[in-house]
């Protein structure tokens, strides 16, 4: 199994990550200096980027399980299926 393969955190799988370490920029961030409005927008923004790093990593993760058990993820299409109207 080559790195990329086994290490699913890194920046090769998931959009948007940045070279600049997250820890600097949030620290040189004023929180209570901003704006409501703008604290909502940057929670907005944070949000979506979330949600879209998550639903990378579920496909990812549904790779690496189609590939361990063919069977297992044969049940979980079936049954995904059934649900949708």
């Amino acid at each position: 199994m080559d790195n990329e393969d086994s290490n699913h955190h890194g920046a090769s799988i998931v959009a948007g990550n940045s070279s600049k370490d997250p820890k600097s920029f949030l620290d040189a961030m004023d929180f209570a200096a901003m704006s409501l409005d703008d604290l909502w927008k940057l929670h907005e923004t944070v949000e979506a980027i979330l949600a879209e790093k998550i639903a990378a990593e579920i496909l990812v993760l549904r790779g690496h399980l189609d590939r361990l058990s063919p069977e297992a993820s044969a049940v979980r299409r079936d049954l995904e299926s059934r649900q949708k109207p």
